[in-house]
C-alpha cells in the first residue's frame, strides 16, 4: 500500500503525526507522555498511532502537558493544506 501524502491524510492522522514529531522533539516516549498527562497508555497509544481521533479535550490537554499551544500544533499539522491550496490558487 502506497504512503500518502500530508494533504491526503485525514486532519485527526496529521495531528496525531505532529503529536508524535513533538514527541520525537522532546525525546519523549507514549509512555512518558501517558504517565505526564494522567491519561491512560493504551488511549494515548490509540491516539497516537492515528487509531482512535483525538477529542478537543484530550489534544489541549496532551498539549498542555508538552507545553506547546495547541492552536500552534493544529497549524503545524494542518499547514500542508495551506500550502496545497495556496499553490492551487
Amino acid at each position: 500500500m502506497a504512503q500518502q501524502s500530508p494533504s491526503e491524510m485525514l486532519p485527526s492522522r496529521r495531528v496525531a503525526n505532529e503529536l508524535r514529531a513533538e514527541l520525537a522533539r522532546r525525546r519523549w516516549s507514549g509512555r512518558r507522555l501517558a504517565a505526564e498527562s494522567g491519561l491512560a497508555l493504551r488511549s494515548v497509544s490509540r491516539r497516537l498511532a492515528g487509531d482512535s481521533s483525538l477529542t478537543v479535550d484530550e489534544l489541549v490537554h496532551l498539549a498542555q502537558t508538552l507545553q506547546v499551544d495547541a492552536v500552534d500544533l493544529l497549524r503545524k499539522a494542518l499547514d500542508d493544506d495551506a500550502c496545497t491550496q495556496a499553490k492551487a490558487s
